[in-house]
């Protein structure tokens, strides 16, 4: 299987529980830490976890629509599960807002 087609996380990795349970902690004492619910779904996308995944990476962009890092993440996570156009306006958003971005 050539794992390169996977995007940005080349192969999935086992959970990593320590970091996991340090995110999830963070979340539990501010469940407005965009930066913790990120973290979170990265380490749910490194462990194939696509629908937790793309749940944290939701929740980020909520709490920051302009984090493009996230977009670009969620994007990765909806096309693991299947929902091209969801993917597709994911990355659409992170594309338009780099574009905004540089024109600031």
């Amino acid at each position: 299987m050539d794992t390169k087609e996977k995007g940005p996380v080349e192969a999935v990795q086992p959970l990593r529980q320590d970091r996991v349970a340090k995110w999830r902690n963070l979340i539990l004492q501010d469940a407005l830490d965009e930066r913790a619910h990120f973290e979170l779904g990265r380490e749910y996308l490194r462990a194939g976890m696509y629908l937790e995944a793309a749940a944290e990476f939701r929740r980020c962009v909520e709490l920051n629509p302009e984090f493009i890092a996230a977009w670009m993440h969620l994007a990765e996570a909806y096309r693991h599960v299947g929902v091209e156009k969801e993917a597709q306006a994911a990355l659409a958003t992170a594309a338009e807002l780099k574009k905004k971005r540089s024109h600031a």
